[in-house]
């Protein structure tokens, strides 16, 4: 059971790596390894805790660490990461989280008007 208390401190551990990777990680190119992160806001859980933390909060992942998307091309860069490394409804799961959190992130869908005089009519 989560206290108010606890959860509290989850909101304000998710709030410091919000405001760190935004500050050092925005986009999949500069993403940073998840000790660092966790080094820097002084996070002594341990990993798999701390993947639970962000998992909900907009936040991108890759080999590289983990990143602030600023982009649709970085949701799909993380769709397909999650992809070769989940199985399919998992990462499907992780990019509605993901868009969630963040619906900026949205692809816009542009809508292509067809031809209204077509020749020879």
């Amino acid at each position: 059971m989560i206290t108010s208390s606890t959860a509290r401190m989850h909101s304000f551990v998710q709030s410091q790596i919000l405001a760190y990777l935004r500050a050092n990680a925005r986009g999949h190119e500069h993403a940073i390894p998840r000790h660092v992160v966790m080094e820097h806001i002084c996070y002594a859980g341990g990993d798999r805790a701390f993947r639970k933390l962000y998992e909900g909060i907009g936040i991108g992942s890759c080999n590289d660490g983990i990143f602030f998307p600023i982009s649709p091309a970085d949701v799909d860069f993380c769709r397909d990461y999650w992809t070769r490394g989940y199985r399919h409804e998992v990462a499907r799961d992780k990019v509605a989280a993901l868009l969630a959190a963040r619906p900026e992130l949205k692809p816009r869908t542009t809508v292509v008007q067809g031809n209204l005089f077509p020749a020879g009519a």
